[in-house]
């Protein structure tokens, strides 16, 4: 992957790819799952280190996938095993339970490939029982061309694996002990492999390069963008939108082309997304429209609300029905009250803000002093003219009006005020003249 990241940890769809197959697997239920890593994992564990259900199987040295599958099974091989790779993380449940179902003591899931080359290829009898496995080194030139490949994933009677496993000869620098090599010693004994065919939608062939990753990462959001639309949302292009994360959407939801959604997500009926706009940790309510090329951080906004375009809301911030934040506004950690807005290019930082306010363009919160943050509060029905500087703490009453360019910095009562500097005419000044070298 040309990363310093362990390939577990390796972002797909704004999760690690071991996120994805976990879910994965225990949507499946079973009575134990064990994710196998080598001993220089602590960055894997400590990034899983809330997961609850995993058990951890420290595989002392890489002697290959079917070494790795022992070693899980040597702790537990009660029942049926299912084997799956984190390269493989979008494997769709679906495939794995028609995998695990069926009869055969052991079976494997196979793939169709286009293009097959570096893939083993899998010869089949006319049942559709599996034969065996030829790695591509090992191929003729008729072999080559078969596109039924091996995905690599099994599933078979626990305890026959592990004796099937255990019988291998032990690994060592010039032999590994590989998965596949189950299928001939299965066949040795007589035993059926059984051979299941997943769909391309299915992911089952996985990624081991960056080009394969971001094949994975259209899959993902192929999928993201079905069960979207599946929900009642309307998408202008369905194959440019990037979801990492959950986003629950009402009907009538409208999504453009460009949007980026990450962390948790909750959409409202009629809530309006523009172009080019990322969102995340947030909920919108009905009838809220974010315009173009805004970024909203942990907010929670009431119905009717609009935002943007080109707006920047950050978290803590909590929006009532029909507020406005407008063009080149930054927002955050505010509380602000219905039917207020701030239409242009303002900041309010750790600032409460009532009902039926203007903030007027240019207008700002100083909220910090160079070593703490402090809070601004607005009453109700106040306007602020244009680039006025709010000093906090400060807080100003209900029903105040205070005149373009004032500095505040002290409470404000109801009524005008003006804080500004006289203005002045100096009939006889002479402009600076530039020095001559």
């Amino acid at each position: 992957m040309n990363s310093d990241l362990p390939k577990a940890l390796v972002p797909l769809g704004g999760q690690p790819m071991l996120a994805h197959l976990i879910e994965t697997a225990l949507s499946l239920a079973p009575s134990r799952l064990s994710v196998v890593v080598g001993v220089d994992a602590a960055p894997v564990k400590q990034a899983f280190s809330d997961a609850k259900d995993i058990c951890w199987v420290v595989q002392p040295e890489a002697l290959g996938t079917g070494h790795a599958a022992l070693c899980a099974l040597r702790e537990h091989s009660e029942g049926q095993a299912l084997v799956v790779y984190v390269d493989g993380p979008l494997v769709s449940s679906s495939a794995l339970r028609k995998l695990v179902r069926q009869e055969s003591p052991l079976a494997v899931l196979a793939a169709t490939a286009e293009n097959p080359a570096g893939f083993g290829r899998l010869i089949t009898d006319e049942h559709g029982h599996l034969q065996r496995i030829v790695e591509e080194a090992h191929t003729s030139e008729t072999e080559k061309r078969i596109k039924t490949v091996n995905t690599g994933i099994m599933a078979g009677d626990g305890a026959l694996m592990k004796a099937l496993l255990e019988g291998m000869p032990a690994p060592d620098a010039k032999r590994e002990q590989y998965l596949t090599d189950l299928v001939a010693l299965a066949r040795k004994r007589g035993l059926d492999v059984g051979c299941v065919m997943s769909r391309p939608e299915d992911g089952a062939l996985g990624a081991n390069t960056l080009q394969e990753l971001s094949g994975l990462e259209r899959l993902y959001q192929q999928r993201q963008a079905h069960e979207l639309m599946r929900q009642g949302v309307r998408l202008a292009d369905p194959a440019r939108i990037d979801v990492r994360g959950r986003v629950s959407a009402e009907q009538g939801v409208f999504i453009d082309a460009g949007v980026v959604l990450e962390g948790e997500l909750k959409f409202q009926r009629d809530v309006s997304i523009g172009p080019g706009v990322t969102i995340k940790d947030s909920s919108l309510g009905q009838g809220t429209k974010v315009e173009a090329n805004s970024v909203v951080e942990g907010v929670k906004a009431g119905a009717n609300c609009c935002i943007g375009p080109f707006a920047r809301i950050r978290p803590h911030t909590m929006l009532a029905d029909d507020v406005h934040i407008g063009t080149f506004v930054e927002v955050k950690q505010a509380r602000i009250g219905a039917r207020s807005k701030a239409n242009h290019q303002a900041y309010l930082g750790d600032v409460e803000i009532g009902e039926d306010c203007n903030i007027g363009a240019g207008a700002i919160t100083c909220n910090y002093d160079g070593a703490n943050k402090h809070k601004t509060v607005i009453g109700d029905r106040v306007f602020v003219g244009s680039n006025v500087t709010l000093i906090a703490p400060v807080k100003i009453e209900a029903d105040a009006y205070i005149a373009a360019g004032s500095t505040i910095s002290k409470n404000v009562n109801a009524g005008l005020t003006v804080a500004r500097a006289r203005q002045k005419h100096i009939g006889h000044w002479t402009r600076p003249a530039k020095h001559k070298a």
